[in-house]
């Protein structure tokens, strides 16, 4: 006995083949990239994050904040700090004001995180002075201002995550200035001790 067989049209088949062989990484999701993350699989979990941006650009639909945040803590967490940079600053202008406050904290984590690589004091000061900005930036947001009392340099401390305190915060900052301070009482006494 034969085996049957059906007459498929050849363009059929093709079409077929092609959902048959498509890899499964072809097609961005959040899941993916979440499990990517959790396996510390960090630079693929930014690459399906940046699919599901650019998925979104052409479909000329707005870019989601939320995973502009997920890029930049997967970019963060894989040390790629520009990356990072520029996918928290994409979040500021969310209209989640928690989601906001969020990337603040995070830049000024950033920015934390290139002052202690940064090869002079002056960009290490410099860069924590803006980590010093990007946290009061939180805290002016969390004080309930909305993003106009972001400028506000004079708000007090709030929460993170609602796991920190409004001290924590505060501390942190204090934290800085003090290293700033201090680093800049030593270079001052070594160029004063050089001159002579």
């Amino acid at each position: 006995a034969k085996p049957q067989t059906t007459n498929l049209p050849a363009s059929v088949l093709a079409v077929l083949a092609a959902f048959v062989f498509l890899p499964a990484v072809a097609v961005a999701s959040p899941a993916t990239a979440l499990k990517a993350f959790n396996a510390g699989q960090f630079t693929n979990a930014l690459t399906e994050y940046e699919r599901l941006l650019t998925a979104q650009t052409k479909q000329q639909k707005p870019e989601d904040p939320r995973l502009h945040f997920n890029a930049g803590a997967v970019a963060y967490r894989a040390t790629n700090y520009t990356g990072a940079l520029q996918h928290f600053t994409s979040v500021l202008s969310a209209p989640d004001i928690k989601l906001q406050a969020k990337a603040y904290y995070n830049l000024g984590n950033v920015h934390f995180r290139l002052g202690q690589q940064a090869e002079s004091l002056d960009k290490l000061e410099e860069s924590w002075k803006e980590a010093i900005n990007q946290y009061q930036h939180v805290l002016a947001l969390e004080k309930g201002g909305g993003p106009m009392a972001a400028n506000d340099t004079n708000a007090k401390p709030a929460n993170r995550n609602s796991a920190r305190s409004s001290e924590d915060l505060s501390d942190e900052i204090d934290a800085i200035r003090t290293e700033i301070q201090n680093l800049t009482s030593t270079v001052t006494k070594v160029a004063g001790s050089q001159i002579n």
